[in-house]
């Protein structure tokens, strides 16, 4: 689609029509997966497609050439008695996944193909597309069986099938797996349940996997970044290796030099403790979701990029230190340990969510060292090198740097100043008309953004962070906060990342004034009751709106 500089959409169109979609022969699997191509220079896209079907999680490996989709998914094995296969009984079995392999090329117009060219099957989970590598015509994954470990197969494609000729298993049989990386004849993995085993598999033989050897140090790595073909710079966290409660987030050089007797050569712990995370590993709840293009690697310079958030939380003086974290969403009641009560005291201090580029320093004989941090007002979630520059890129600004002083900006661009209005001249004090619902409903259903429903009243700064007073179409105030202090110009349609409703606390009835009733009927005499049951709502006795199912605004 196409937007107007207002954000209006001038022209939405189909790319492809749904009965142009190549669906395979029908089958009880309901889930379609499909690979298109198109010629992006072309005046008219002219896509094709290919589809198949899939069951579970998708992850995907490309090559120049080809293209692999791995379909995981729970299995089961029919039970051999006839009145259990009545009930439906199923006797399930260790998740496998089905690879397919597509090929894409052009064909003597230059036109792109795309078609299924063979599959095949193998026990386990696939983490992440670094899980899978081909080199010389064989395709190498590590997979993760639940139960019994992580391994190692090699497939070769057969016909129209993808065989197994290799395979290595059974290792870290109580621990899950959370980063892979392929570098030549090697795969590098690593396992973790309260230390992190690193393994070094060599695959210089395809038909024949071996372990060369392995390294257990506290906690994990939720990403490997080869420096060169003897080092390896991982990210991820510290652990307690007792109970395996994880810490802080760190970043390590591994000297794989000596396959058999790889070594963890420096450490380099980033501040904030257990409440940092970073999009390059992503949640730290989940393996194998992280971004890894978020992570700035610039060699000749020795130096890598972090985007680090921390999440906001109230400091509290606790009585025991427990084994998890909690979430201090707001303030905690009686917790009852057997037959006592322990009261937990009123947090002390409120430490808001922050945001911050780490830019550090590596050295194989130095060590990692930090350089500085960048700041923006909303996440920086790229970083480039340009003419000698390090420059960093968020939604709201782009800044240039040096690299050996990367706290210091050389220059910088506002992304948002073509629509920020600061502070000090606010809009009209009138609300702006509510867009008609089906206006609205159209928009999210094409998923073009809703927008210009707030009016900002009047701001202040309170503490380390700024709150703007914001008034809804429908006459509704809300105390919308950001994570820090934000500079006038900040302020442009609340739609950034450092700014949320994190407080919906609606003023008085006298500080809204007394038009607040007649201005919320005038929005609830707009809806229809054909609207209200399409967005699955209904109207109590008195006219009040109520969800009747899942509620979202």
């Amino acid at each position: 689609y196409q937007v107007d500089a207002a954000g209006n959409p001038l022209d939405v169109s189909t790319l492809i029509e749904p009965t142009a979609i190549d669906v395979p022969e029908a089958g009880t699997v309901r889930q379609l997966t499909t690979v298109t191509a198109f010629d992006v220079t072309g005046e008219q896209p002219q896509p094709v497609t290919t589809g198949m079907f899939t069951r579970g999680t998708v992850e995907v490996f490309a090559t120049a050439d080809e293209l692999y989709v791995f379909d995981g998914h729970q299995s089961y094995r029919p039970s051999r008695e006839p009145s259990i296969e009545l009930i439906d009984i199923r006797r399930w079995q260790p998740p496998v996944t089905t690879v397919t392999k597509v090929g894409f090329a052009a064909d003597q117009s230059g036109a792109p193909t795309v078609l299924l060219v063979s599959q095949g099957t193998i026990t386990g989970r696939v983490l992440n597309q670094f899980a899978a590598d081909e080199q010389n015509g064989f395709l190498r994954v590590v997979v993760e069986v639940q139960g019994e470990g992580s391994g190692v197969v090699v497939l070769e494609q057969q016909g129209e099938s993808l065989v197994a000729v290799g395979s290595l298993g059974g290792l870290a049989s109580n621990e899950n797996l959370y980063s892979v990386r392929f570098v030549g004849n090697r795969a590098y993995f690593v396992t973790f349940r309260r230390t992190d085993p690193l393994f070094v598999v060599d695959l210089s033989n395809p038909t024949t996997p071996t372990l060369l050897g392995e390294l257990k140090v506290p906690g994990f790595s939720d990403h490997i970044q080869p420096l060169d073909e003897n080092h390896l710079l991982t990210i991820g966290r510290d652990a307690d290796d007792a109970t395996g409660r994880f810490k802080g987030m760190q970043v390590s050089i591994f000297d794989v030099s000596d396959p058999a007797s790889p070594s963890l050569l420096h450490r380099h712990t980033l501040a904030g403790g257990r409440s940092t995370s970073t999009a390059i590993t992503g949640s730290r709840w989940r393996r194998g979701d992280g971004d890894h293009l978020a992570l700035g690697f610039f060699p000749d310079e020795g130096v890598i990029t972090i985007p680090v958030t921390t999440d906001g939380r109230f400091e509290w003086d606790l009585p025991i230190d427990p084994p998890i974290a909690l979430p201090m969403i707001r303030p905690l009641a009686d917790i009852l340990i057997g037959d006592d009560s322990i009261l937990l005291p009123e947090p002390s201090a409120w430490k808001p969510p922050t945001q911050r580029l780490e830019v550090l320093s590596f050295d194989l004989a130095a060590g990692i060292s930090s350089l500085g941090a960048i700041d923006h007002d909303t996440s920086v979630d790229r970083a480039v090198k340009i003419t000698g520059q390090l420059v960093g890129v968020s939604a709201s600004e782009v800044s240039v740097h040096s690299f050996t002083d990367p706290a210091t900006t050389l220059g910088s661009v506002r992304l948002d100043e073509a629509s920020a209005q600061p502070i000090t001249e606010l809009p009209a004090a009138e609300p702006q008309a509510f867009p008609a619902i089906e206006a609205l409903i159209e928009q999210a259903v094409a998923g073009l953004p809703v927008h210009r429903t707030w009016v900002a009243k009047t701001a202040e700064t309170v503490g380390d962070r700024t709150v703007v007073f914001a008034e809804h179409a429908s006459g509704v105030v809300h105390r919308l906060t950001s994570s820090g202090l934000v500079a006038e110009k900040g302020w442009a349609a609340f739609g950034f990342d450092g700014i949320g409703n994190l407080e919906s606390m609606p003023l008085s009835r006298q500080a809204r004034g007394e038009s607040f009733a007649d201005a919320v009927a005038e929005v609830r005499g707009l809806l229809s009751d054909a609207v209200l049951q399409r967005l699955d709502l209904s109207r109590d006795a008195d006219g009040r709106l109520q969800s009747r199912g899942p509620f979202f605004a």
